[in-house]
């Protein structure tokens, strides 16, 4: 998404379209499923993913961010 340090990316998705969030984010992991919430686990260079994360609003609720 953009340059910068590697970073891990722990976040909660409770969307309506899981497969929309797994094409868009390529390095995503869903860890655990629980009552229509996803744990997703990804990474990316740079603060792009956070921005992006952000702009879903209610839908993702970021966990951990650390960069690797």
């Amino acid at each position: 998404m953009y340059g910068g340090k590697l970073k891990k990316f722990t976040f909660e998705f409770s969307g309506p379209s899981l497969e929309a969030m797994l094409d868009r984010l390529p390095t995503a992991k869903v860890i655990k499923s629980e009552d229509k919430v996803h744990t997703i686990m990804a990474e990316s260079y740079g603060d792009g993913i956070k921005m992006w994360l952000n702009s879903q609003g209610e839908n993702v609720k970021i966990i951990e961010e650390r960069e690797v």
